[in-house]
């Protein structure tokens, strides 16, 4: 293969364009559990409120202070703030049509990303506000067309669900659903996608609750005490932790109790860390059972 020569994005370089950092992951032979662990449940709250309209959660994040957390759902034109118990202290009705809301971050200028699942698109709020700043068409950045082939074949219900953004560098992080699972980088401007991970089984992204297929990524959260990336999966029950340095991935099997471990936990959607406690969170959507889920997780 003729080496490539690296192209310069807002200022940094990245070596291989996004093609060949798919290709690369899709060949690669890891081993399929490096490792497996069930983590330790710490709380788990009721998060349903049909006064609020909060009955289809499908993202969180964390704000600055480390108390408050930022969410939505699906089904309503808003953004919420809740508490460590998943109480509602807030909710920011947004100005302008939204829908389909399924993931959430914060970039480093205190705004608000909320990610359209069917649209494709990264809506950037000022939630004080409620007022959109601009929206961003996943398709239409520089990069894309080295991974259109890729998902040209992904069912509708199978699109993008999760967003993050670096504490350090300001990139832009999405995961698509499945068929295939994907995690993209996008520039701090959103003028190109530099690279790509297919999430697939060679990888490491395995669980025994459902076969390759079946197995969805659902949200994701980076850990900035090791700028690893913590991965929720809907269907395989499980939380990965993905290096995208070393390509090392752990599973860690998420349940609802400790004392059961028979008993996993149900439709988790959207997952964020707590540095100051060292918990995970994870928001489940299971109707009038959604829970927001604690677990504890030390570096």
């Amino acid at each position: 293969m003729r080496k490539q020569k690296p192209r310069r994005i807002s200022g940094r370089e990245y070596m291989y364009p996004a093609l060949l950092a798919v290709l690369l992951l899709g060949a690669w032979n890891a081993p399929l559990l490096a490792q497996e662990n069930a983590l330790r449940p710490v709380t788990s709250k009721k998060i349903h409120n049909a006064s609020q309209k909060f009955t289809e959660p499908s993202g969180i994040a964390i704000a600055a202070d480390g108390r408050t957390f930022y969410a939505v759902s699906d089904n309503v034109n808003a953004i919420f703030a809740l508490n460590e118990k998943g109480e509602i202290l807030r909710r920011f009705d947004l100005d302008f049509k939204a829908g389909d809301l399924e993931g959430i971050a914060i970039n480093p200028d205190g705004q608000i990303l909320a990610l359209q699942e069917g649209l494709g698109r990264i809506l950037v709020i000022d939630a004080n506000a409620g007022r959109l700043v601009a929206t961003v068409k996943l398709k239409s950045i520089p990069g894309y067309d080295d991974i259109r082939g890729y998902l040209a074949g992904a069912p509708k219900s199978k699109g993008f669900e999760g967003i993050a953004v670096h504490p350090e560098t300001g990139a832009v992080f999405v995961v698509h659903e499945g068929q295939p699972r994907m995690l993209l980088e996008i520039s701090p401007d959103y003028s190109a996608i530099p690279r790509a991970w297919l999430l697939g089984a060679k990888v490491g992204f395995v669980s025994p609750h459902a076969n390759d297929k079946e197995l969805d990524v659902s949200g994701l959260t980076i850990d900035p005490r090791t700028g690893r990336f913590l991965i929720v999966s809907d269907t395989g029950k499980s939380l990965f932790e993905f290096d995208t340095q070393t390509l090392e991935v752990r599973r860690f099997q998420l349940n609802r109790s400790d004392k059961d471990s028979s008993k996993a936990l149900k439709n988790a959607e959207a997952v964020v860390l707590d540095t100051n406690t060292n918990r995970v969170f994870v928001l489940t959507d299971d109707g009038k059972s959604s829970r927001m889920q604690s677990y504890y997780f030390p570096e």
